[in-house]
């Protein structure tokens, strides 16, 4: 006889038994705080809104590094972890991953459902695949390579959308190991540059996820079950069986065992005897032993993937203090009632699981061995409702009830969820591993090898770098990495002879003029690859010009070294015929500057302090409406643009400013690059820790409150009324090279372990010191200065004058009487990081700088109609200057750029 007779009858019977005792336990529970969750997200027409929530945040978190969700309220929470962070709230960037599983929680809950990891890629990448191992000592396993309209759900695959800059990597855990070792390579098996993004809401990124739960297996239910399993699994819907333990006998598993081996299969407790009530489940041995009991059972009497039962199905719906208690006890992460209409997530509750959860939709309402149209449309609209909202359709059936037939309005309901490929199709309890790795923050990502970084914040100020002698990257990295980003010329400058600049494009070769010094010392960490040497008044490279050269799109990026020039406009990189174009500056006020032209003004974006006889990585991007201007791998400033006029003549000029301008550049330049398209933030700190090459050290600053990273920062000296005198001490990194620098005449300063700047005493003045630009002087050429803001001293006699100014890193407060006789100009060498916390370059300057054209161009002839002239501020803090040409009397020897 069918078990679905006694089942309806006893069902029918609890209800009136345990209608009091239901409604006084759930409350217990904490049913009124999931009855909240379900009113806020699950129920009618709350879910649309709920899920377009979801959706929204979804992609915002697709443009973004990384989405952190611990900032949002409970209620926002389940739909902000669409794409989970890992442990840390930085986005690691490298050739090579390591992720690792707590191991108690994979102990726990077993978690052997495929995780779901993203990757960004260089812009325009093809042709790559993924690998990976469970130990470092193992051999490489390739992912198999799935696209977007394969049918796969479950398994260890790799997906790249190479449009959106994306690899999707789906891998296991092992039982034998809680990490996974991951990476990308090209056709030629080397690992590629990428950037972890996170863990999305769904496996492969899918768009919506279905599950079905059929409860009820015995063994006379085994038939009915069998061709139900047999006509799911044939249109690839994978589904979880609810099996009530204690009337199983050995063929009845033996069947249930060939389910599982089919692949769509997953095995659930029911408990052992299908208890409705909490006398039912005292009768019949108690909650643990039903509850667990049912669990063990299925554990000793079944070979599953990993030895752990990660679903419970609640016989009747029932659910009661005593049961919540035995389940979570049980450890299982999936507990399901009956509600209805629910295609969400359920939350984690204080109990320390997922709170029980319902489904979508139900067929008690189905006549046994029937339906009707009605009924199969009224189905296939709530999983409409579900897919459109990015949510989750779970089915709920009881097989004896017979729907399930070849041809029946149920098949033909399979038939409309089945054959998606934007769709999930998971079991109940995969459904919950996989959520659980994705926002339980269990997981962590660490960058083990090749480039390894972590992002800065916008705007943050521009790091100095610092090199050490321990490197980790090839010398082919920084290459790889400009190369993976398809750019339009891309110039090594590496030429040792000849007249001849090349592009690795084999485009757009230039022409060295005037025989600058080739085969000088290059930009790039443990690559030997040279650079180019200028000297400031003649020598440029001078690239034909070129349509490819000149989009309405763009980027430009260059290494730079400066050795002079203080007080001139010095030109990089430019691609400019006044009043169109482009141009890369190293200012007259010794800042860096990206200018474009629109045709009737100028766009200036400036960046941080140019220091000589340092290199400093370069980028400048344009996507279009916004210009920004990248330092050492950090954005130092941005500015909207409104109009934009590429040249359509001159050659691009690398050394000067443009052809015939005259704004040289003195010193070293390398690896200059143009692209078609505008760098990512995360493309362009890729590039900057390629040729930065290894860890750095940074010049720290000890704050009193906390940093919101701006585009500069400001140290507030605060003179002491009774003492005339103030020591500013710089203790040295033991791993630093800053370049030599000579201290200007009044000051001291002493290599070893506390370097101090002495001012000279001046007239007995006293002030309040007010923010500007700061350049730390040593003539120490091995040693990193570490400014400490709390250190004091008493240098002798030195009276602060009015106007002085200090400016560092966050905003600690010293007692620092400024003296405006000291500049020290030198600056400490290349050092490179990009972290969160700014690092402080300090300048002691004796005035602040004003705003106005003149004072950021070279003062001589032409001065004072440049001051006819002011800046205008523009959008977003770019200035924005009048077009005019160079006003009369002005000369080469005192230039004004335009």
């Amino acid at each position: 006889m069918k078990r679905h007779a006694p089942h309806l009858r006893a069902f029918q019977a609890s209800q009136t038994l345990n209608q009091a005792e239901t409604a006084a336990t759930r409350t217990q529970i904490g049913e009124l705080a999931q009855s909240r969750w379900r009113t806020a997200h699950g129920m009618n027409t709350r879910v649309s809104r709920a899920m377009a929530l979801r959706q929204l945040l979804l992609r915002a978190a697709r443009s973004t590094w990384l989405l952190r969700v611990s900032v949002l309220s409970p209620a926002l929470l389940l739909f902000a972890s669409s794409v989970a962070s890992v442990v840390g709230a930085a986005s690691p960037i490298a050739t090579e991953f390591r992720v690792d599983l707590d191991p108690t929680a994979q102990g726990t809950y077993g978690l052997t459902y495929p995780g779901t990891f993203i990757f960004e890629l260089p812009a325009g990448s093809s042709g790559l695949s993924a690998q990976y191992r469970h130990n470092a000592a193992d051999a490489w396993t390739t992912l198999p390579t799935k696209i977007a309209t394969d049918a796969f759900n479950g398994v260890a695959a790799a997906r790249f959308d190479f449009a959106a800059n994306r690899a999707y990597l789906s891998v296991p855990f092992s039982q034998a190991t809680n990490s996974i070792f991951m990476r990308v390579v090209n056709s030629l098996g080397q690992a590629v540059t990428t950037g972890y993004v996170g863990i999305p809401a769904f496996y492969d990124n899918r768009r919506a996820a279905v599950t079905v739960s059929l409860d009820d297996v015995t063994p006379e239910n085994v038939p009915s079950f069998t061709t139900t399993v047999s006509l799911l699994a044939a249109k690839g819907l994978h589904h979880t069986v609810g099996i009530e333990t204690g009337f199983m006998n050995a063929s009845s598993w033996a069947t249930v065992q060939q389910w599982l081996q089919g692949g769509y299969t997953e095995a659930a407790a029911h408990t052992r005897t299908h208890p409705c009530t909490d006398t039912q489940y005292l009768n019949s041995g108690g909650h643990a032993a039903q509850v667990s009991g049912s669990r063990d059972d299925i554990l000793a009497n079944l070979s599953l993937q990993a030895p752990y039962v990660p679903a419970f199905l609640q016989p009747c719906g029932f659910e009661s203090t005593q049961v919540r208690q035995a389940v979570v006890a049980a450890h299982y992460l999936a507990d399901r009632n009956t509600d209805t209409e629910i295609t969400n997530y359920a939350p984690w509750s204080n109990d320390g699981a997922y709170a029980s959860v319902g489904q979508t939709y139900n067929t008690d309402l189905w006549p046994n061995g029937g339906g009707s149209a009605a009924l199969r449309d009224q189905a296939n609209a709530a999983f409409n409702q579900a897919y459109s909202s990015g949510g989750i359709y779970h089915l709920m059936d009881h097989p004896w009830k017979e729907l399930w037939q070849g041809g029946s309005f149920m098949d033909e309901h399979a038939q409309h969820v089945a054959g998606r490929p934007d769709v999930w199709y998971v079991t109940f309890g995969g459904l919950y591993q996989y959520h659980y790795l994705q926002e339980r923050g269990k997981v962590t990502i660490t960058a083990v090898s090749g480039i390894v970084f972590t992002p800065t914040p916008t705007l943050s100020p521009t790091p100095t770098l610092t090199r050490t002698p321990t490197a980790t990257s090839t010398p082919s990295a920084y290459r790889s990495a400009v190369a993976a980003d398809n750019p339009v010329a891309y110039w090594r400058l590496d030429e040792t002879g000849g007249a001849t600049a090349t592009d690795l494009q084999s485009a757009h070769h230039g022409s060295y003029v005037s025989s600058p010094a080739l085969g000088q010392p290059g930009a790039i960490e443990n690559d030997p690859d040279p650079g180019v040497g200028f000297n400031g008044s003649s020598q440029y490279v001078s690239v034909p010009y070129s349509p490819a050269l000149n989009t309405a799109i763009f980027s430009a990026e260059a290494w730079a070294h400066p050795t002079g020039g203080s007080g001139a406009y010095r030109g990089v990189l430019a691609s400019r015929s006044y009043p169109q174009g482009w141009v890369l500056y190293a200012s007259a006020s010794n800042v860096w500057e990206f200018w474009l032209n629109s045709g009737a003004g100028i766009v200036s974006v400036s960046g941080g302090p140019v220091a000589l006889n340092a290199w400093t990585h370069l980028a400048a991007t344009f996507d279009g409406s916004v210009a920004r201007l990248y330092v050492n791998g950090a954005l130092a400033g941005s500015a909207a643009v409104t109009s934009y006029n590429p040249q359509t003549s001159a050659a691009l000029a690398i050394g000067q400013s443009e052809p015939g301008a005259g704004f040289w550049f003195p010193g070293r330049l390398d690896e200059p690059a143009v692209y078609n398209t505008a760098l990512s933030a995360s493309r362009v700190q890729i590039h900057f820790q390629a040729g930065a090459a290894a860890p750095m050290s940074t010049p720290t600053v000890t704050p009193t409150a906390p940093a919101t990273p701006t585009r500069t920062s400001t140290l507030v000296a605060t003179p002491s009324p009774t003492a005339m005198t103030a020591t500013l001490t710089l203790t040295p990194s033991a791993t630093a090279t800053p370049t030599g620098a000579t201290p200007l005449p009044s000051s001291t300063a002493t290599a070893g372990p506390t370097p101090t700047l002495t001012p000279m005493p001046v007239a007995s003045q006293t002030s309040t010191a007010t923010p500007s630009p700061i350049t730390m002087a040593t003539s120490a050429p091995t040693t990193t200065l570490t400014l400490t803001p709390s250190a004091t001293a008493t240098p002798t006699g030195a009276t602060p004058l009015p106007s002085s100014t200090a400016t560092a890193g966050l905003i600690p407060t010293v007692t620092l009487p400024p003296v405006a006789s000291l500049t020290p100009t030198a600056t400490p060498s290349r050092s490179a990081t990009a972290t969160s916390v700014p690092t402080a370059t300090p300048t002691l300057a004796p005035s602040a700088t004003a705003t106005t054209a003149a004072t950021r161009e070279t003062a001589g002839p032409g001065a004072a109609a440049a001051r006819a002239s002011p800046v205008a501020t523009g959008p977003t803090g770019g200035q924005i200057e009048p077009a005019a040409p160079l006003p009369p009397g002005s000369s080469r020897l005192s230039p004004q750029p335009r």
